[in-house]
């Protein structure tokens, strides 16, 4: 529907006399719901694919220098160095195996991308080459929001420099059969002939594209219908493999020792694990958003989405008060396999979606709840250090917050609230 000859949104189709309808809606209250979770964490979230997306062979070690693809050019060999992670589940590709891309399910070998050793072994967020544009360089925030990126091979593009052949996609189920949501900042197709081919070949869909491609692998020559025995050519390999991982195989490990250790302690409720002065700081009208918060996070409501006054709100908070004092998590008096698996999709639940949050309303939920920070003082000469607790603040990692307080939600236990902070401590304790 469009005013005059102009084509607008659905939702943005209102005259002057109308209230905007996200406000009838919300009256202008946003969710915290509303918005995306936070970033895919690869591992956890999704798996990396098991071939390399330049030479679409799988790992080439078994402890061996890394053999040279035969796609690939220039740049040295990469060497044989030990894994500077000292066992990490981080794929960093040494010893010719695949390295992943933080962001994606796309995986290569080094020598295939042209990247050192030295550099693979870094710490910090790779991107593959799927998230820069493959003429221009651009990143999708820098080329209008969207990049357009081959579901073969390793190229992507900008709008601006599509190429005219490419073949529109849409969703790569490859990827999303590993786990990955769907970018919103990308668009996957086939770039060029050749990409149509190798996708046939590999016995890959080809999404809205599949007709088009069926008549250009019909033009040069591709059987798309039958073979001589009449029937259709089968997968030179399996297509793609999907992640069935359970929610505790989902975990990482720092995650699966917390919650083992704190599934063998006894039940327990929030109101009696948080720091004392949870209700009196539930109770708080200055506090009202950050209670209707962490009840939609438990219980799956939209309190923050609601159009009710304040008054109303702060008539209705000493119910929510209550049932939020009642939360116990994951139920500990199960069978131990029961009770662990629905700690991890408690917990997974609620990392994903903290992750998703603004840092000042993890801050606001850990001190409602009262999460604590254990430091120690050196004392005088041959004086024992001295121990203090003071309430977590700013300079927390926000993803490290999110997962403290998705451990401690998912299995309430006063301990989960302390953050071992002394000298010579993990910084992850």
């Amino acid at each position: 529907k469009g005013v005059g000859e102009v084509a607008v949104l659905r939702e943005n189709n209102y005259t002057m006399g109308e209230e905007m309808p996200n406000q009838a809606a919300g009256r202008g209250r946003p969710s915290a719901f509303n918005r995306p979770t936070g970033r895919q964490v690869a591992g956890r979230d999704f798996l990396h694919e098991e071939r390399c997306l330049v030479c679409w062979k799988g790992p080439l070690g078994g402890g061996k220098r890394a053999k040279v693809c035969k796609e690939a050019k220039g740049g040295k060999e990469a060497s044989s160095s030990k894994d500077a992670g000292g066992g990490s589940q981080r794929k960093l590709g040494l010893h010719g195996e695949l390295r992943g891309c933080d962001l994606c399910p796309a995986a290569f070998h080094l020598r295939c991308i042209g990247m050192a050793e030295e550099d693979a072994t870094a710490w910090g967020i790779w991107a593959c080459p799927h998230h820069s544009c493959s003429t221009c360089g651009r990143k999708a925030a820098a080329a209008g929001g969207l990049l357009f990126r081959c579901a073969v091979c390793p190229q992507a593009f900008c709008e601006d420099h599509l190429p005219a052949e490419a073949l529109i996609m849409g969703e790569n189920e490859r990827f999303q059969a590993l786990g990955a949501a769907h970018p919103k900042q990308g668009c996957y197709l086939l770039c060029k002939t050749a990409c149509v081919k190798k996708s046939d070949k590999l016995g890959f869909g080809c999404g809205e594209a599949s007709a088009s491609a069926a008549a250009i692998l019909g033009a040069t020559g591709v059987d798309t219908t039958s073979s001589s025995g009449g029937k259709r050519k089968a997968a030179a390999q399996p297509a793609y493999k999907r992640d069935e991982r359970t929610a505790w195989e989902k975990l990482q490990p720092g995650a699966t020792k917390a919650l083992a250790y704190l599934l063998r302690q006894p039940a327990a409720k929030l109101g009696a694990t948080a720091t004392a002065g949870f209700r009196a700081r539930a109770q708080d009208a200055n506090n009202l958003t950050t209670v209707e918060l962490l009840h939609d996070l438990l219980f799956d409501s939209e309190l923050t989405a609601g159009a009710k006054s304040k008054a109303d709100r702060l008539a209705g908070l000493a119910p929510l008060v209550e049932r939020l004092a009642s939360w116990g998590g994951a139920d500990r008096e199960k069978g131990q396999a029961e009770a662990r698996d629905e700690a991890a999709e408690t917990y997974m639940r609620l990392v994903t979606t903290l992750e998703g949050l603004r840092t000042y309303q993890l801050q606001a939920l850990a001190a409602l709840i009262g999460a604590q920070r254990l430091s120690s003082q050196k004392g005088g000469e041959g004086a024992l250090p001295s121990l203090r607790l003071t309430p977590v603040g700013v300079g927390l990692q926000p993803k490290f917050l999110a997962s403290v307080m998705a451990l401690f939600l998912s299995t309430p236990h006063e301990y989960a609230l302390i953050l071992d902070q002394r000298a010579g401590a993990s910084d992850k304790s």
